[in-house]
């Protein structure tokens, strides 16, 4: 259990964790909310979960990743076996960015929790996740509170 939020680790922070996180092999639940760390912080960490076999638990909202760090994420998700939570609320990821998530969605088959909101996500977005649900069958539980979709 590692809970470093609000520490503003900025994008060097999350470079060193993302380093420590490629070869940990026990750290299985980690806060890094609210370090504005950006999507080079994002990027970085989405690296080291290519990786990871053993985190199951990432919390990382409050980052302003974007689309850019959505993209990172989406990549890693597509790979890894273990991460089952999943928090990148309030990043804003928008339409665009969740549109990537979604993608990876449709493969991956771990993970059941994703928290998703006040990302500026619209229908567009909304009806990118709907579809990737229409194949995914392990995401049980889907917060995609206040976004800006009708």
């Amino acid at each position: 259990f590692l809970d470093i939020s609000y520490n503003d680790i900025g994008e060097e922070g999350a470079k060193a964790l993302s380093e420590a996180l490629e070869t940990n092999t026990v750290l299985t639940f980690l806060d890094i909310s609210g370090n504005g760390f950006g999507h080079k912080g994002a990027e970085a960490i989405s690296e080291a979960l290519k990786t990871n076999s053993v985190l199951t638990f990432l919390e990382i909202s409050y980052n302003n990743i974007g689309k850019e760090g959505a993209k990172a994420l989406s990549e890693a998700l597509k790979t890894n076996t273990v991460l089952t939570f999943l928090d990148i609320s309030r990043n804003r990821i928008e339409d665009e960015g969740i549109k990537i998530i979604s993608e990876a969605l449709k493969t991956n088959n771990v993970l059941s929790s994703l928290l998703i909101s006040c990302n500026g996500i619209g229908d567009e977005g909304v009806k990118a996740i709907f579809e990737a649900l229409k194949t995914n069958n392990v995401l049980t539980s889907l917060n995609i509170s206040a976004n800006e979709f009708y």
